[in-house]
């Protein structure tokens, strides 16, 4: 048998989404430029041209995922936010037949310092972050079988070792899983994630917050190594962060394409959520809410 690789980082990105996985890999450079990994990418549609580019960052591996089962069950409203990409972190389980550690990170990050220490979390085999928000925000409904009101583990930072149990089983179960519960599933993956570790009754080691922070807590958080725009607000469409600039910059300068989506607007998205008319593009309408509450 031949003996395991140290570390495999993996990623998934869409074709229109090149600029975020090319400022993710830029970043690793700049903070861990002797680090000694694999680079992995899940995709689909990236075009050769922006592989070449990619490729010149570190050397990648790129592989077309296809999700493994029917996609019938699905419901098309509760993928807005997200692609079937985003199931690709499942195979992350797999690789640890190959490798002894496999980082697996959302391009929605900005890295800040270096990465490495990361690893040292790997005790248990699982290592994630633990949010605030609880497991039932995950899903539409409760889920039976389950604890709802425990505290979600956020799946954008996922750090595997090659003592987690059960590894090949479990990729299965998470694809099989999803596909029962899709038409439910609010945050993709991430709520199949959650209720993974309850059924396989797994320890995790909670990463520090630095390793997962929120952009919102850039001028609090000492020495931050990753922020995670985990909601609609990113860095290329709402929040204004030096660093990422500077590398999405560099990315055009090597030939890439840069974000040509909107802008977030932070109002427009309060009162749409909640399903409110607009007082400012609105006003009627939102006047005559108001006086029917009253």
């Amino acid at each position: 048998m031949n003996e395991k690789k140290n570390l495999a980082i993996i990623l998934g990105a869409t074709g229109n989404m090149a600029f975020a996985l090319a400022n993710v890999l830029i970043g690793i450079k700049k903070h861990s430029p002797n680090i000694s990994a694999d680079f992995i990418v899940f995709e689909n549609n990236i075009t050769e041209s922006d592989k070449k580019l990619l490729n010149s960052i570190f050397s990648i591996k790129f592989i077309d995922y296809k999700f493994p089962l029917s996609v019938e069950n699905f419901d098309k409203g509760s993928l807005k936010r997200f692609t079937l990409l985003s199931f690709s972190r499942y195979e992350c389980f797999k690789m640890l037949d190959e490798y002894k550690h496999v980082l697996w990170l959302d391009i929605d990050i900005l890295i800040m310092n270096d990465i490495t220490a990361i690893l040292n979390y790997a005790e248990t085999g699982l290592a994630l972050y633990r949010d605030g928000g609880k497991v039932g925000a995950n899903f539409t409904i409760p889920i039976e079988s389950y604890d709802m009101q425990k505290n979600y583990y956020n799946a954008g930072v996922m750090l595997l070792d090659d003592k987690f149990p059960e590894y090949k089983k479990i990729t299965d179960w998470c694809y099989q899983k999803t596909v029962e519960l899709a038409p439910y599933l609010t945050f993709a993956d991430q709520g199949i994630i959650n209720i993974m570790i309850q059924e396989f009754n797994l320890n995790v080691n909670i990463l520090d917050l630095r390793f997962n922070s929120y952009p919102s807590f850039r001028k609090t958080l000492k020495d931050p190594v990753i922020f995670h725009s985990f909601c609609p607000e990113k860095f290329w469409n709402f929040w204004n962060f030096k660093e990422w600039n500077e590398n999405n910059k560099k990315w055009i300068k090597m030939g890439g394409y840069p974000y040509t989506g909107k802008r977030v607007n932070i109002v427009e998205r309060f009162f749409t959520e909640r399903n409110l008319p607009n007082p400012l593009t609105r006003p009627r309408p939102f006047f005559k809410h108001l006086l029917e509450k009253q």
